[in-house]
């Protein structure tokens, strides 16, 4: 986990200034990440990654470079071509398989899907000091999150359409040990609020809030348990990191929580989001997404169901997060918009 990884960093943020994020510390067995997290222990250091891109998929660049963004996972950029992803513990090799199969079908019909790249013995995952490895073309462009609102809402749009339309007629298979949705609690708040209430004592007011809230949502839920859901694959973290501006092509990475479920679950989410929800709801259906109009009422509790799942991420090793207070507040404030 995150605590005990910057617990092992702690002599060099006492030696070494913050810098950017993302910043790897002199000896290079750290990196920064912000203010909040302090020093965090690189799983494999850049002259570990060359050798496992030479030894394991017969690649040689000629550089390593950590990058900053998707820091669940760790990757760095290899020369100008790839880019090498070491998964995090947690995953296991079935749930990493899976996202390699799911996105190498998806490649074959959607260019803005990243598909893994076989090594030497003509797999995609690769063991290397204890850690699994993957790598990919690494795609030129801009983070999303460096692009205007209104486009990077379109272009999200765009591709969440196409995939939730494609993906039914692959046949693709469904995560190992995904229970969907509608089958299961939506959102983790029993489980997170007790620890926030323990940890962040200046916050009862508004965990009273969002439990209200909690309350209303699922007494709505209780009576959508026998609606017909239009099932698709769903990415499961569309946000404007992991969407890459590159020329005429936007890719979309980062599919580490993809599977099957009802697709106005991720739809509802997008399309709340986005600068103008109603020209995004237009342009999903315009793009062929699976959904009706008789769906765009259910879009506002579905979206308040996405925004208290990102509240899973304000607790860290069964105590709340360095940022805890701030998704706290990022969640209510989503909860109340919607």
């Amino acid at each position: 986990m995150r605590s005990s990884e910057a617990t092992s960093g702690a002599t060099i943020g006492r030696m070494e200034d913050a810098r950017e994020l993302g910043a790897v510390s002199s000896d290079g067995t750290h990196y920064w990440n912000g203010e909040a997290w302090g020093w965090q222990l690189l799983w494999l250091t850049a002259t570990d990654v060359l050798a496992a891109a030479r030894a394991r998929f017969g690649r040689g660049p000629d550089s390593a470079t950590f990058l900053a963004s998707g820091l669940l996972n760790q990757s760095w950029r290899l020369g100008s071509e790839y880019v090498l992803r070491i998964s995090r513990s947690e995953l296991t090799d079935a749930h990493i398989r899976y996202e390699h199969l799911i996105t190498r079908r998806l490649h074959e019909r959607i260019d803005g899907v990243v598909a893994p790249l076989a090594g030497i013995d003509g797999a995609t995952i690769q063991l290397w000091n204890g850690r699994i490895v993957s790598l990919f073309p690494f795609v030129a462009g801009v983070s999303g999150a460096d692009v205007e609102r209104a486009e990077c809402a379109d272009a999200a749009v765009d591709l969440v359409a196409e995939i939730h339309r494609v993906s039914p007629e692959l046949g693709l298979p469904q995560r190992p040990g995904v229970i969907p949705f509608d089958r299961r609690d939506q959102h983790p708040w029993g489980w997170v609020r007790p620890v926030l209430e323990r940890d962040l004592p200046g916050a009862r007011d508004l965990i009273a809030a969002v439990d209200r809230e909690v309350i209303a949502l699922d007494r709505w839920f209780d009576g959508q348990r026998d609606r017909q859901f239009t099932y698709g694959l769903v990415h499961g973290d569309v946000n404007p990191r992991n969407l890459i501006f590159g020329g005429d092509r936007v890719a979309l990475i980062d599919w580490d929580g993809c599977r099957l479920d009802p697709v106005i679950t991720e739809t509802a989410g997008l399309v709340c989001s986005a600068p103008d929800p109603d020209r995004a709801w237009r342009r999903y259906l315009a793009a062929g997404g699976p959904l009706t109009e008789a769906d765009h009422e259910q879009l506002p509790p579905y979206a308040r169901m996405d925004a208290l799942g990102e509240l899973q991420y304000a607790v860290d090793d069964g105590r709340a997060s360095p940022t805890a207070m701030a998704k706290l507040e990022w969640t209510w404030d989503q909860l109340s918009e919607t």
